[in-house]
């Protein structure tokens, strides 16, 4: 799919940028893991606030990071 001549010093820089996408990806699924870890003890609320439509695990792990497990802090649903 590439026509073109490619030198040793776009093969070296092209090596660079593969070991760092490597390194960037395991610091992901790291990183993952770890909120995965601290996020156990709320799981039930997870799970709850995944019902919203719209909101996926992701954005519920924010949300939850976020503002917390005390709803008493919003007077109504509104």
């Amino acid at each position: 799919a590439l026509n073109g001549l490619m030198g040793d010093h776009q093969r070296m820089m092209l090596a660079a940028q593969l070991r760092h996408i490597d390194y960037l990806d395991e610091e992901i699924t790291r990183l993952d893991e770890e909120v995965q870890r601290r996020m156990t003890p709320f799981e039930e609320d997870l799970e709850l606030i995944d019902t919203i439509p719209g909101v996926g695990r992701r954005t519920a792990e924010q949300i939850l990071a976020e503002i917390g497990r005390d709803m008493d802090q919003f007077p109504s649903a509104a």
